[in-house]
């Protein structure tokens, strides 16, 4: 394995800031929101058991610091979940499920002091087991989308406005033969227009696909069958993370959940006129295919897109160009998953990007100038076959009816955590010539040091900056050093010569 590392003239940014905000609860879904001015929401459940569920609503200003309504919890139902939040000029609106024999998709109107201005859920969509899945806000119209997880057969477009109201809602019927549960919806510009993408099956465990329409108020616009196609013991194909792009177009990451947990993805851009794939991607390093995260559209009109290899445990960040293919990646250093984000991106309103977890927040740049993300090259993309045809779909227009849901609120303590620390790895790099090998590793690493002709000093580090073998060597030949004693995990071997500095990365089983 032979490495060439060239000169990096600009070290990495240390003005990206990373907070770690610790979650109360055992887990649950978090939103991160862009307020005016750079300010933020986040708005986060915690399921501190199946029976005692809390949304927690934290304010942040625009250096990510909690300000004055941090902590504050909402105690919805003993039995809720929280599924989406969208932030409005004077606070956020957030709904979910208020869960029992039957369930109830509610909305919240929270201000940015705290206070409730309503609470409310929707008591008559038929299918059973409704959930406000999505909230859109434009001026004062307030639109939503439901998913139901019983029969499957219909979801609902609710149509209202920010002060609670909903005069119609439409019913959207699954084509016959069909059950469809939606994953996303995205608003296409146009008033109360919006693109759906559904998880969809015709009854047989092998055959999942996604439909994908775009629907107004008035009814289904257009419709069409995504298949993507699926591999064995891979089943449940979801479509996730769909955005606009600046073209008009729309892309969307496929996801198949595999029998124990194994997920396989892809991204697929596709027509806003009549939801034709234009191409359907998968990412692979050094003949891993990676599980890739969300996309983010950047101001060239190209996407960042977060990206994990499980066998060489790499965390990722690739920029790929509007056709899909690989411009540059990075990589992120540390080995502590709750800092690094994981490709759920946002801009605020002076333009700035974040990434974030459900416990991390990062600040960055086009470019990821964040803390110790490294270069990284190897990912390239990989054509996938897909079939698109079209599928007939129906609506009903309806009246909703809407009832108080009751609350309660409680307040308590919350601690934000660190921020990003560098392992101090990075740093100006000059051309060596070094080979190092096998990798992974078992007991002997051997180091080629034959194209250099002088001292060599060399020290094996983790990727927390902890040192554990330093040696100092004459160049122009090979040596081999014991790992034997290393506990499994990643290290990086720093060979520093001739004012020049060589960090390689290898995997210790």
């Amino acid at each position: 394995m032979k490495k060439l590392l060239f000169l990096l003239l600009i070290p990495l940014s240390l003005f990206g800031q990373n907070r770690v905000f610790d979650r109360p609860g055992l887990s649950g879904r978090s939103f991160v929101l862009d307020r005016q001015g750079g300010d933020m929401f986040i708005v986060r459940e915690h399921r501190y058991s199946f029976d005692s569920t809390y949304v927690q609503v934290l304010s942040l200003d625009a250096n990510l610091n909690l300000d004055n309504i941090g902590g504050v919890i909402l105690d919805i139902a003993k039995l809720s979940w929280m599924n989406t939040a969208s932030p409005i000029h004077d606070g956020v609106i957030f709904g979910g499920a208020n869960l029992g024999f039957n369930t109830l998709p509610y909305f919240i109107r929270m201000d940015t002091t705290g206070n409730i201005l309503y609470s409310s859920y929707f008591n008559n969509l038929i299918d059973g087991q409704n959930q406000v899945l999505s909230i859109d806000i434009n001026g004062s119209h307030l639109d939503m989308f439901t998913w139901a997880d019983n029969t499957r057969l219909s979801y609902y477009m609710l149509n209202g406005f920010v002060d609670g109201t909903f005069p119609t809602a439409l019913q959207v019927h699954a084509p016959s033969g069909i059950e469809f549960r939606v994953d996303n919806s995205e608003p296409t510009g146009n008033d109360r227009e919006f693109v759906v993408v559904c998880q969809s099956d015709s009854g047989s465990s092998v055959n999942d696909f996604l439909t994908v329409m775009k629907v107004d108020s008035t009814g289904v616009l257009w419709s069409v069958i995504h298949d993507h196609g699926t591999t064995m013991n891979f089943e449940l194909e979801q479509g996730n993370g769909l955005i606009k792009l600046m073209d008009g177009n729309f892309v969307y990451q496929a996801l198949f959940r595999g029998i124990g947990g194994a997920l396989e993805t892809r991204l697929i851009k596709f027509n806003t006129m009549s939801g034709a794939v234009i191409w359907s991607k998968e990412y692979f390093e050094s003949g891993v295919k990676l599980y890739v995260g969300f996309p983010f559209e950047t101001s060239d009109g190209g996407m960042l897109v977060s990206a994990w290899n499980e066998v060489l445990m790499d965390q990722l960040v690739l920029k790929i160009d509007s056709a899909g293919d690989v411009q540059w990646s990075q990589r992120f250093e540390q080995n502590n998953i709750s800092a690094i984000p994981l490709g759920v991106y946002f801009k605020d309103d002076n333009g700035q990007m974040y990434g974030y977890n459900n416990n991390a927040i990062t600040e960055m740049d086009e470019t990821i100038n964040v803390c110790d993300m490294v270069p990284h090259s190897g990912v390239t993309a990989v054509d996938v076959v897909f079939d698109v045809k079209p599928v007939t779909i129906n609506s009903t227009t309806i009246i909703p009816v809407i009832l108080p849901m009751p609350y309660k609120m409680r307040s308590n303590t919350y601690n934000n955590v660190q921020t990003c620390v560098s392992s101090g790895l990075s740093e100006t790099n000059l051309l060596l010539d070094v080979n190092i090998y096998p990798d992974p590793v078992i007991d002997i690493l051997n180091l080629d040091l034959s194209a250099i002709n002088s001292e060599v000093n060399i020290e094996l580090v983790d990727l927390q900056g902890k040192s554990w073998k330093t040696d100092v060597v004459i160049g122009g030949q090979e040596i081999q050093i014991d790992v034997s004693k290393l506990v499994s995990g990643m290290y990086l071997i720093r060979v520093a010569a001739d004012n020049s500095v060589f960090v390689e990365r290898f995997v210790k089983n």
